[in-house]
């Protein structure tokens, strides 16, 4: 060995011995440290441990979120268009778009067989029944650009008319006009038709679409059975029905009238299976459906009968309508929901959230149910035994209305006297010409008025999901009372609310969470 490489072996060796001591005084400082800090050591030990598992966890969580993102982005494909789409929402696709492509190749079939095979060429040319000026006036949208179609003269007067008069309306006596998909009118026909589920958020059209399928039925002579708990609403549909009154065969309000009108319903339905030859169209329509249910206001028979009565009586002209703005397993309970999923033959969707919908649509209809929350202000989701389409429903008020009553005079709505129902014999009291004695007459007793809590209460009893800015203008009070009141009553769980939509500057929209009467005695317990 060198002298150089003994230098070095023995500078080496003395620097070992060098860091060996400091690292050995080093270690004994801190040994002695850690004994006289034992605890504070200890939960550093532990912390550090706890951290290092969170991360680990973290790490691994995201590694998971990570993989389902690639998994679901492969899962991804292109239509022929070049859009992209889910491969679990084509099957949904191919049935939404099948009946219009069958629809098209028999146009086409029908084309090329009234064509001679010895032409060489020719030229084809479609003349429709309708023009887009007319088209658009009727649907209160802007006719189409292009292309420009022949206009016909169609008067003037009520849509309803007009409709008639081209005719989309009462065309055969045995069908319904639902409204127009890509200006082609879509309808419901009887033969094929059991029950017809219509459900919607407030002031989307539902009513309108209601009123649409009642004034055709009235103006094609059919009886039309309407139950409508809400008549103290101006825009209920009874009140919407006004001018019609007349031609109405029975006008329910109170759930023991609305029941008995179900069970006159049923009546006929079985009177016909029995042998009775009267075809002539009956509809019974219940508006507020999931309100009658939710407290429990019509008895269980009357709604074990709804289901059977679809399966059973389509075949001999006795049908229903059920209006409602909240279909869901939380509304209308699993039984009741799925037996009228299955009950149901048409449905005609408004804008909802994908929760209310739950039984209006088939199971696994995800996309459609999504679909249905960006829907604009007069247009639904239709969904028949030919498939699902969108269209825009007509616009139809008061002179619709009194189009089809046919100068028939209204005849406002009355209570009825039901069978078995007790007579009140103070309701006529006995005419006398005696004069009471004075003073035996109590003094009249002013009522205090209501509060602005109560007058909240009873609006959201009549209009569910209304805004805060809805409410100040429905009680003519200021917007930010209205707003301290809803506070206060959502932290005494007296109120729901749910997030506005994007057509509103509110946040909220709010509804009652109980009956009225539950929550007004609440509150006289609260102010006692």
């Amino acid at each position: 060995m060198s002298p150089k490489q003994i230098g070095i072996s023995i500078a080496v060796g003395a620097g070992l011995l060098v860091v060996g001591s400091v690292a050995w005084a080093i270690s004994q400082a801190v040994a002695a440290l850690i004994a006289d800090h034992t605890t504070i050591f200890g939960m550093l030990a532990l912390s550090t441990t706890v951290v290092l598992l969170i991360g680990g966890a973290r790490i691994v969580f995201a590694f998971g979120a990570q993989q389902r993102a690639r998994a679901w982005q492969a899962e991804l494909t292109h239509l022929q268009n070049g859009m992209p789409i889910h491969v679990r929402d084509v099957p949904e696709l191919a049935e939404q778009l099948a009946h219009t492509t069958l629809d098209q190749h028999y146009a086409v079939e029908y084309m090329r067989a009234g064509v001679s095979p010895t032409l060489t060429h020719y030229h084809n040319e479609t003349h429709p029944i309708a023009s887009p000026e007319l088209l658009g006036n009727l649907l209160s949208i802007s006719p189409p650009p292009a292309p420009a179609l022949p206009a016909i003269t169609s008067g003037s007067g009520p849509q309803l008319a007009q409709l008639q008069q081209i005719g989309h309306v009462c065309r055969s006596g045995n069908s319904l006009l639902v409204g127009y998909a890509d200006g082609q009118p879509q309808y419901i026909e009887l033969a094929e038709c059991g029950f017809i589920g219509i459900g919607g958020q407030p002031r989307v059209g539902k009513s309108v679409t209601a009123s649409l399928l009642i004034d055709q039925a009235v103006l094609s002579g059919w009886h039309v059975l309407i139950g409508d708990p809400h008549i103290q609403k101006t825009d209920g549909l009874l009140n919407r029905l006004r001018p019609l009154s007349g031609r109405l065969a029975r006008q329910a309000v109170t759930p023991e009238e609305i029941a008995q009108m179900v069970r006159l319903a049923d009546k006929i339905g079985k009177r016909r299976v029995a042998g009775d030859p009267d075809r002539t169209p009956v509809i019974l329509v219940i508006d507020e459906f999931s309100n009658l249910v939710w407290r429990e206001l019509l008895p269980d028979d009357v709604l074990a009968i709804l289901p059977s009565m679809a399966a059973e009586y389509a075949g001999v002209g006795v049908h229903g309508v059920l209006i409602a703005h909240d279909w869901s397993k939380a509304s209308l309970g699993g039984d009741l929901g799925a037996a009228l999923r299955r009950a149901f033959t048409h449905r005609i969707i408004h804008r909802m959230d994908p929760g209310n919908v739950e039984f209006l649509l088939p199971r696994g209809s995800s996309a459609q149910a999504r679909a249905v929350q960006g829907l604009d202000k007069g247009r639904a989701l239709y969904a028949g035994p030919d498939g699902t389409v969108t269209v825009t429903v007509p616009l139809v008020g008061d002179d619709d209305a009194a189009y089809a009553a046919q100068d028939a005079p209204p005849r406002p709505y009355t209570p009825r006297a039901l069978p078995g129902a007790p007579v009140s014999r103070a309701s006529a009291p006995k005419p006398t010409t005696e004069l009471m004695p004075a003073g035996t007459v109590p003094p009249t007793t002013q009522l205090p008025e209501p509060t602005v809590q109560e007058q909240i209460l009873m609006l959201l009893d009549a209009r569910p999901w209304c805004t805060s800015r809805e409410i100040a203008e429905a009680l003519a009070i200021d917007v930010q009372v209205i707003r301290v009141e809803l506070s206060t009553m959502w932290n005494r769980r007296m109120l729901d609310r749910r997030r506005a939509g994007a057509d509103t500057s509110d946040r909220f929209e709010w509804s009652l969470n109980k009956p009225l009467n539950e929550l007004m005695a609440a509150r006289l317990v609260l102010s006692a």
